[in-house]
């Protein structure tokens, strides 16, 4: 739960976790619009998400694929037709974030960023 003073917004997550699978609720004041999600994991490795948007039934799904020194995250959210792509490298320095957006409807219009956070 946190208060930003800035946008004058509340945001709060609550869950419920049994073996590898967690259901959770969270709401930000500045959204309005409760999400439902279940995370399940198939492994140390795999995870699928998929989550609602309680008043605008808006849904999305995440599919994350990890190893030792990184992940891909897959979320596609079909209201948006949207696909996001998140890949993490993990090294001694720092990690490597890269991320691609990718509108379904023109795929030239897709954003790509490349981001490094050092480990000092």
């Amino acid at each position: 739960m946190g208060y930003d003073l800035t946008s004058k917004t509340c945001h709060g997550k609550t869950a419920l976790t049994k073996d590898d699978t967690t259901v959770a609720v969270a709401y930000d004041t500045g959204k309005g619009d409760p999400e439902l999600s279940v995370l399940h994991k198939f492994d140390e490795h795999n995870s699928i998400q998929p989550s609602v948007y309680l008043l605008s039934r808006e849904i999305k799904s995440k599919y994350v694929r990890s190893w030792d020194s990184g992940s891909l995250a897959t979320t596609v959210q079909p209201g948006a037709k949207l696909v996001v792509l998140e890949w993490n490298d993990i090294s001694p320095t720092g990690i490597w974030k890269t991320k691609a957006t990718v509108p379904l409807a023109d795929v030239k219009a897709a954003k790509f960023s490349v981001s490094r956070d050092w480990k000092v």
